[in-house]
């Protein structure tokens, strides 16, 4: 009795359900089943084990089923993706990696592992900005006309009074991308007003405090930088003042004499430094470590 068998181009032992032919036994080149799904690849076939490849390899009718990994989209090209960008592939395209860990995909320099800087950034994608920074803190400016500005604490130079002269303030500001905040100016490229029209009674302008390696160190006040009024360009001028244990507590220092500003809220008291050559620095004050400028 004649039976059907299937052609088996590759020589794997499965045959074409589409080419048959009918004999007695088993003619070359045939096979007795009708299962493969591909008779021009011999490593193609039922049971064979399937490989990450864009092939059905084991023609069960899935394509490397089991096998596709997800990668997350690497924009910045750090080494961590994007969570919300994926996907799936056998292994990773170009511009794609196997960690969804990255906090900022925009920046190279921000990921987990990296070194947090005291930059008022999640540098290292732990949740926390500037953890065990003392160079840098945020908080809050009070500007003559009554407004509010956010502002960033940077370490003056080297973190002293003695070294912290005008041009050593503005480029603690500078450094970080921002301007010198002072009660009175003139403006320019390192300063930035807070709108004062009279600063020579050493006011500066109440301020807030929102980091802890911030509280309780020395605000440089300065309420006179880069302004042709009162000391003259040549000089500066300002008051040294604790900044608050407490965070977010309102602080700064109010000469009633000064007409430019908008008092109302009760005075700390500071250290006054009038009149200075604009290459020295501030004397100390109190039990301060640390002295910092207002940045913005």
């Amino acid at each position: 009795m004649k039976t059907t068998y299937y052609r088996d181009a590759d020589g794997d032992g499965y045959g074409n359900v589409n080419t048959t032919t009918t004999a007695c036994s088993v003619p070359a080149g045939y096979a007795t089943n009708s299962t493969d799904c591909n008779d021009a690849s011999a490593s193609v076939h039922p049971g064979a084990a399937e490989t990450c490849n864009g092939v059905d390899d084991n023609c069960n009718g899935s394509i490397d089923e089991g096998l596709l990994v997800t990668y997350y989209r690497d924009s910045d090209g750090d080494g961590y993706g994007n969570a919300a960008q994926t996907t799936t592939a056998c292994t990773a395209p170009v511009g794609y990696v196997a960690l969804s860990t990255d906090c900022n995909d925009a920046s190279a320099s921000v990921h987990p592992g990296a070194a947090e800087a005291c930059n008022g950034i999640d540098d290292n994608c732990n949740g926390t900005v500037d953890e065990g920074c003392v160079g840098s803190g945020t908080g809050t400016v009070r500007n003559v006309n009554g407004t509010t500005s956010a502002i960033t604490y940077a370490q003056c130079g080297n973190g002293t009074n003695t070294n912290c002269t005008q041009a050593v303030a503005w480029s603690s500001c500078t450094s970080i991308g921002k301007k010198l905040v002072s009660h009175a100016s003139n403006g320019g490229t390192n300063v930035v007003s807070l709108g004062a029209t009279s600063s020579c009674y050493w006011s500066i302008s109440y301020y807030t405090n929102a980091s802890p390696g911030v509280a309780g160190q020395c605000l440089i006040g300065v309420s006179n930088s880069n302004w042709s009024g009162c000391c003259g360009t040549s000089s500066w001028h300002g008051n040294i003042v604790q900044i608050p244990a407490t965070l977010n507590q309102q602080f700064g220092y109010d000469s009633s004499n000064d007409t430019g500003y908008t008092s109302g809220l009760s005075n700390v008291s500071g250290t006054t430094w009038g009149c200075i050559a604009n290459t020295a620095a501030p004397p100390a004050s109190g039990s301060c470590s640390r002295y910092y400028v207002a940045c913005e």
